[in-house]
């Protein structure tokens, strides 16, 4: 995986997949695969980097991080044609987000506090543009996607940078950092597909995530599951907790109940 330094490189020709002169299609309809607010405190769809820590922010909960540059990666390593976007919070230092990352290398986007943005496979650069500089106190959006052999970036909801990778990479994992010594805090992840990739997808149902219920532990209040962040509880469900196999529980009179174990969830798209 590419690991920025502090500084942003400027394109040079020896060292740069220069963005494409011609006119680049439209980014085409994309499903929105899930989104994290991190509000109900359960991180499994992520493996934390030194330093990463569940914050409270504004009213609920986001991801914050000091002086590390360790990522936080997503668990799933099929994303391919993909976009994934995050609102960060930043006084100085860079925010780095990476997709289709794997061995054979990544797309990143990486955005500084003075407005500089940049867009890497590995570590040659695909293209560099401008924003205005971060405002203290105000969250930024920043958004990768990488549908077939196009690259985009955009920030605050404008698209800033567009190229085309004449080799693209192959289906990765994404994950986002904090590079230099500086304070980021993360939050509203969100994950698109392909709608093309999700019909061709269709007769083999996509494995989404798992739950054991440990959420449930001392009693109910909601569990947690990777595509909708909750699960609401109806009347008369509630956590049992057994050391061996959590599991959540509902009475209907005193001589029956439903049991519900963990277990995998898969979903298809309807046509």
């Amino acid at each position: 995986m590419f690991t920025p330094t502090g500084t942003l490189l400027a394109p040079t020709a020896s060292a740069t997949l220069t963005e494409t002169p011609t006119a680049l299609p439209p980014e085409p309809p994309l499903t929105l695969l899930l989104t994290d607010t991190f509000d109900a405190g359960e991180l499994y769809l992520w493996t934390l980097g030194a330093g990463w820590s569940l914050a409270a922010s504004e009213g609920g909960l986001a991801l914050q991080v000091t002086n590390s540059d360790a990522p936080v990666t997503f668990v799933h390593n099929t994303l391919e044609d993909a976009a994934v976007q995050a609102r960060f919070l930043l006084s100085s230092g860079m925010a780095r987000m990476s997709l289709r990352q794997s061995e054979a290398g990544s797309y990143t986007a990486l955005l500084d506090a003075g407005g500089q943005v940049a867009l890497y496979r590995g570590g040659q650069v695909m293209g560099a543009a401008t924003v205005t500089p971060a405002v203290p106190g105000v969250w930024r959006t920043l958004r990768l996607s990488a549908i077939g052999d196009i690259v985009r970036v955009a920030v605050d909801g404008v698209e800033v940078i567009a190229a085309r990778d004449p080799a693209p990479l192959p289906a990765g994992t994404l994950s986002f950092a904090s590079v230099g010594q500086n304070a980021l805090v993360v939050d509203d992840v969100a994950i698109w597909r392909s709608s093309s990739a999700d019909m061709a997808a269709m007769d083999e149902p996509t494995w989404l995530y798992e739950c054991d219920f440990r959420a449930s532990q001392g009693g109910w209040t909601s569990v947690p599951t990777g595509y909708t962040s909750t699960w609401i509880a109806g009347e008369g469900w509630r956590g049992v907790y057994d050391p061996q196999i959590p599991f959540i529980r509902k009475s209907v009179d005193n001589n029956t109940n439903y049991r519900i174990t963990g277990g995998s969830v898969y979903y298809t798209l309807a046509s």
